[in-house]
């Protein structure tokens, strides 16, 4: 694979990851305040099989398995179904809502300068 298909590959899977991962930790914060004790579990769920990709995320060299890119879309789909059927969805989309402070680039950006 090219380097710059590799790099553009990476940061669609950061991003991604970086989504799925702000949405699964504020619904568990909503489900936990409503006592919704059947989506908590669902989104504990969701947390426990999103830690193991990052682990191997990280380990892979930032490039996800086709299985895992299948998983984490798939629990980005219920994600934004459960988003949809939220008050916030009037206010700003999911996109929008989950993702990082000043936006993606100024995300990378700042990423970079770390490196």
């Amino acid at each position: 694979m090219f380097k710059w298909m590799k790099r553009r590959l990476s940061l669609e899977h950061e991003k991604l990851l970086y989504q799925t991962d702000m949405a699964i930790s504020v619904n568990i914060g909503i489900f936990q305040e409503t006592g919704d004790q059947l989506s908590l579990r669902e989104q504990e769920k969701f947390r426990k099989e999103l830690n193991r990709i990052l682990e191997s995320w990280r380990e892979n060299g930032e490039i996800l398995s086709s299985d895992d890119v299948r998983i984490v879309l798939e629990m980005n789909k219920e994600l934004r179904r459960i988003f949809d059927r939220s008050a916030t969805r009037h206010v700003c989309t999911f996109d929008n809502k989950y993702q990082p402070p000043g936006g993606w680039d100024a995300y990378f950006e700042r990423k970079k300068k770390l490196k």
